[in-house]
């Protein structure tokens, strides 16, 4: 590979990184998609794509789940409609669920 290459992979490899670092996952994905093209063999930047790939991945099943969620309050709004009375109890549930 010449320098020039090379060169290239980690200007895209920290812009990938930046573009991370600001939110802008799938951007950052394509930058690292480009750095791994022009060096295939660099490990580190190899790895920050793998977690990049992750924690995109989890970011979408959690916008699933609050779906679903969503839509299972709606579905079930009929049969059990709000009652401001369990409401306090639900959250102190929720409170008691996470862990310490």
């Amino acid at each position: 590979m010449s320098n020039n290459s090379q060169d290239m992979a980690v200007v895209y490899a920290n812009k990938a990184h930046l573009l991370e670092q600001l939110g802008r996952r799938q951007e950052a994905l394509v930058s690292y998609r480009q750095a791994l093209q022009l060096d295939p063999d660099d490990v580190l930047t190899t790895t920050l794509f793998r977690e990049a790939q992750r924690r995109e991945q989890l970011t979408l099943d959690k916008d699933k789940q609050e779906r679903i969620d969503r839509l299972v309050a709606e579905l079930l709004q009929p049969i059990f409609p709000p009652n401001p009375k369990c409401q306090k109890s639900v959250k102190e549930l929720n409170l008691l669920n996470k862990p310490f």
